[in-house]
């Protein structure tokens, strides 16, 4: 079952949510912005597009790589937290 807010975005522009659903989205590295503490970021809007749809995301930043992890040591395997504006 996946999230209502996912299958009304998806609808909304034009897709099937009722597909197999992705399990991991990545973002290229250039698409990360570093915004200091206490500072304002500002968002630089695509030139060539008409229509940006964006979501406020948690990142979860992994510090090693690791496999069939046990649930028990996962936190091991994390860096940090933040938040993330996704378009």
């Amino acid at each position: 079952m996946f999230d209502r807010n996912y299958e009304a975005h998806a609808r909304e522009m034009g897709h099937d949510p009722d597909r197999e659903l992705p399990f991991f989205f990545a973002q290229p590295a250039e698409a990360v912005l570093y915004v200091a503490p206490g500072a304002t970021g500002e968002f630089p809007y695509p030139s060539q597009s008409k229509n940006v749809h964006f979501e406020m995301e948690l990142v979860a930043a992994i510090s090693k790589q690791g496999k069939d992890i046990l649930a028990g040591k996962a936190l091991d395997y994390v860096y940090g937290y933040a938040l993330g504006l996704s378009t």
